[in-house]
């Protein structure tokens, strides 16, 4: 009797451990951001990209983890970094879901004041957008599978966002929108700064 309840306990006790070493992304990011705004930064850029049904290659010589992680359903994280302005400096914070955040000082961060001057083409996008449902028209398809990138901006009482599908960038259909050539740029510019730190 006392080694079935033993084995029992044990086998609770393993899955209850499994669970509780994942890391919820959003919960982190959310933290990150409400950490940082609490020490009074308040330019911040939170940016990730995710690649659907796709291998990720790594370099033969890394021997730090690279950002990159396994996130379910086929999904592979590319990136999950969040740049940010602080005293004049920019620092990135980058995580790779197994190992603590990898903060960096960066030389300068091109997108975050990229993304400012945008501001206001993307607030004319969610106007836009919002006309388009009222009339019951919707924009062109896109592709499920594939690649995707989100970036989002915080700066005082500024809140925006940008999301685009791998075939948004070149899709004839999408390219007429004035919006697309601003958010493409931006995502360059995000996964240059973001990658030139391995």
């Amino acid at each position: 009797m006392n080694i079935w309840l033993l084995n029992f306990l044990l086998i609770v006790l393993s899955i209850n451990c499994s669970y509780a070493q994942k890391v919820n992304l959003k919960k982190w990011v959310s933290h990150t951001i409400d950490s940082l705004k609490k020490n009074h930064i308040d330019t911040i850029e939170y940016y990730h990209a995710y690649c659907g049904e796709c291998e990720i290659l790594r370099k033969p010589t890394d021997t730090l983890p690279t950002h990159q992680c396994d996130v379910g359903n086929g999904w592979e994280q590319r990136v999950n970094d969040i740049i940010y302005k602080q005293k004049g400096k920019y620092y990135s914070l980058t995580f790779n879901c197994s190992y603590p955040p990898i903060k960096k000082e960066l030389k300068s961060a091109n997108s975050l004041t990229y993304f400012l001057s945008i501001v206001p083409v993307l607030v004319k996008r969610d106007r836009y957008g919002e006309a388009m449902k009222k009339r019951r028209k919707f924009n062109p398809p896109i592709m499920v599978d594939g690649g995707y990138e989100d970036a989002f901006l915080y700066c005082g009482n500024i809140k925006q966002h940008v999301f685009m599908q791998e075939d948004q960038k070149t899709d004839k259909a999408w390219k007429a929108y004035f919006w697309i050539d601003k958010q493409t740029e931006l995502l360059k510019l995000l996964e240059s700064e973001t990658s030139a730190k391995d």
